[in-house]
């Protein structure tokens, strides 16, 4: 290891010197010039001879011009040689946290490009087939970058991150602006004060945030009064994208309790993955969504347990989306899945309790490409003959346009009750409650034997159970040709 400390100080003092050769020469360069120039004019040589098209001083000029971009470039390349992590790989992202906080007016590009205005040039910096390339230029404008979106806030620690989060609550709402994560983020722990939500009802969120697949550790968020709407993000009207909590604790009573995000207003939230854990007592509990008013929610994961206690009313909890807002609002929950174990403990005799894999309470949306392998259990008082309601992929499915295809679920449902009379017939692999409303069938579902007796559970109306029942090697053998191309690779983290 020291050996190895001391070669990487020995490569990079050797790059420093060459630096100072190359400023060394530029400046020397010059001097000769104008000292071979008083000579010449002494001498009768014309000033078009020295300074035309061809003349001696445009070449010295171009010469030195030369020169200084090969100092830049050097300069650049020892900024980039402190980017490479032990196992000799470079980290673009790294290299944007790093120039943000040494350099002024960085842009940053969508498309990875970084351009540096440095001395009297520009440096773009960009990665093309797996090698790091360096052009430097006198104008930007040769770059060609005109169609390309700005990066235009760059995050790259926990401070920068609490200072983004402030802004968006305090009205700044980031519409049309792209904010990126550059570095994985400490959020401390339960050593730190409580997480609070990015974004406000009053405030959203309503840019690009782009958490370039970094992860945020230790996140902790902890209400002890009953609050609203909690996450790691409130309210949000953009996009959420990249997001990765690798760990945290959340433990809250809130109305609406998710990780990535408490309240998807027609907003995209896509390629997010949760691991912190969820409990407490609260309404409607999604991973990476409490609530969705419309939007996306796609390619998105859940690997964590949640624990839930019903509130004075009811709770409904799932691992991608606890519940829509409404009937009105048309949303889309595609190519997702859970892992997690989800409970959910109703404890004041309400027979409406829901717990599922994918999404608790569905209305007016569309769910596609989506599984489930984690136990979804329900633990029930209720003395009523209706008993709660738990499924793999989605407890209650209502409303004129749901519609469900392309899924599957492994995962045990189970249900604790001491109530004997009450019928378990909203138990189920698939969906717990199927209503009268909807008009389109479920198609393309299967379930793994053993993970529940049926894999629709209470149907009303004249719907029918379309589900596939099939041994846990049959639904590994299952392809794209079944289920779509969607389950042929893993999105989230590639």
């Amino acid at each position: 290891m020291k050996e190895e400390k001391e070669k990487t100080n020995k490569r990079r003092e050797k790059k420093e010197r060459n630096i100072l050769k190359l400023k060394e020469n530029g400046i020397t360069l010059i001097a000769l010039v104008i000292t071979i120039i008083v000579l010449l004019i002494l001498v009768g040589v014309t000033l078009s001879t020295l300074s035309g098209q061809d003349g001696i001083l445009t070449k010295a000029t171009t010469a030195a011009d030369k020169t200084n971009k090969e100092a830049i470039k050097e300069k650049i390349q020892l900024e980039i040689f402190d980017c490479y992590d032990n196992n000799n790989d470079f980290s673009m992202d790294k290299l944007q946290g790093k120039l943000s906080k040494k350099y002024e007016n960085v842009k940053y590009y969508a498309n990875g490009s970084i351009i540096l205005p440095i001395d009297k040039y520009f440096a773009m910096i960009k990665e093309e087939n797996g090698n790091i390339v360096i052009e430097v230029e006198e104008k930007e404008e040769k770059f060609d970058l005109a169609e390309e979106k700005v990066i235009d806030v760059v995050l790259g620690n926990l401070e920068d991150f609490k200072n983004f989060k402030e802004s968006v609550n305090n009205g700044e709402d980031y519409t049309g602006k792209i904010i990126k994560q550059t570095a994985d983020i400490d959020m401390g722990g339960a050593q730190n004060e409580s997480w609070t939500s990015i974004g406000t009802k009053a405030h959203p969120f309503n840019g690009t945030y782009d958490g370039g697949k970094h992860s945020i550790k230790n996140l902790y968020i902890r209400s002890e009064e009953q609050a609203e709407t909690i996450g790691l993000f409130g309210y949000n009207t953009g996009t959420i994208k990249n997001v990765i909590i690798e760990s945290g604790t959340i433990e809250a009573n809130a109305t609406n309790v998710g990780a990535i995000c408490g309240w998807n207003k027609g907003g995209t939230i896509e390629r997010c993955l949760n691991n912190a854990t969820i409990s407490g007592q609260s309404l409607a509990v999604g991973a990476i969504c409490a609530v969705t008013e419309g939007g996306i929610i796609k390619q998105c994961c859940n690997s964590s347990d949640i624990t839930i206690t019903s509130s004075e009313k009811y709770a409904c909890a799932a691992g991608i989306c606890g519940c829509t807002s409404s009937t009105d609002s048309v949303y889309s929950i595609e190519e997702c899945y859970n892992t997690g174990d989800i409970t959910v403990v109703e404890s004041n005799g309400h027979p409406n309790c829901s717990a599922s894999g994918i999404m608790s309470l569905c209305y007016s949306g569309r769910v596609s490409s989506c599984y489930n392998t984690g136990t979804i259990k329900l633990r029930s008082e209720c003395s009523t003959d209706v008993c709660p309601v738990s499924a793999g992929i989605v407890g209650q499915f209502n409303g004129a346009v749901s519609a469900l295809t392309n899924c599957y679920n492994a995962g045990n449902i189970i249900i604790e009750t001491e109530n004997e009379k009450g019928e378990k017939n909203r138990i189920a692999s698939i969906i717990g409650f199927f209503g009268e409303i909807v008009k389109t069938p479920v198609s393309n579902c299967f379930w793994a034997t053993g993970t529940a007796s049926k894999g629709i559970g209470q149907i009303v109306g004249e719907q029918t159970d379309t589900t596939e029942e099939k041994s846990v090697e049959e639904l590994k053998k299952l392809t794209g040709d079944e289920l779509g191309d969607a389950f042929t690779s893993d999105t989230i983290r590639n």
